[in-house]
């Protein structure tokens, strides 16, 4: 719709299947254990350092800050986060990212209000 001197448009994502988080909650844990056999699964838990370090091994080092910025809601007490919960913003991130990016190159500048 139009307003002010541009344009409003709303999004909505439809929500990953259980089966997409538990693959992509496996490919991390895959990553943060290298060629190294793990014993965890995808239910494990995973502190602040492995989760900038598998951000890191993804070239998605600008998630750090994202994620850790407003943590109080997805870490529990220990600082840490499962692995399933990882995922599930990990997916979402990907999603918002290519989003963006249409919306950028498509329509230039844009403000996104969350």
């Amino acid at each position: 719709s139009k307003y002010g001197h541009g344009y409003q448009i709303e999004v909505g994502l439809v929500n990953f299947s259980p089966e997409q988080i538990e693959e992509k909650a496996s490919q991390l844990l895959a990553l943060l254990s290298g060629p190294t056999p793990s014993t965890r699964n995808a239910y494990t838990d995973v502190s602040t350092a492995e989760i900038e370090r598998i951000f890191n091994l993804l070239g998605k080092d600008e998630w750090s800050p994202r994620l850790l910025a407003d943590s109080s809601m997805i870490f529990d007490k220990s600082g840490s986060i499962s692995l399933m919960a990882l995922a599930a913003w990990c997916l979402l991130e990907d999603k918002m990212d290519a989003l963006l990016g249409f919306f950028s190159s498509h329509f230039g500048h844009l403000q996104v209000r969350e």
